[in-house]
């Protein structure tokens, strides 16, 4: 038998598992680029030749949310 609040367990879980997420972090580095993401999917850095570049960062966390955006309206129009 189907039981509906069995999937609360299965959200906190998830929420459990993003809040630890969320204190990682990863650095790539190619050429005279570096970047560093948190386990949020956001940029922390932008650095070009070893400089920090603000502008660089901001636009890639707002492509970022746009797609997130995009991803979450698919996914509620798959549930209805």
């Amino acid at each position: 038998m189907f039981n509906p609040l069995s999937a609360l367990g299965d959200i906190n879980k998830l929420r459990q598992m993003q809040s630890q997420l969320a204190s990682e972090e990863a650095t790539a580095t190619r050429g005279k680029y570096e970047i560093t993401v948190s386990g949020e999917q956001k940029i922390k850095s932008a650095k070009v030749k070893g400089e920090e570049d603000f502008d660089l960062r901001e636009v890639v966390n707002e492509a970022l949310k746009k797609i997130q955006e995009i991803a979450v309206k698919k996914m509620m129009g798959m549930s209805q």
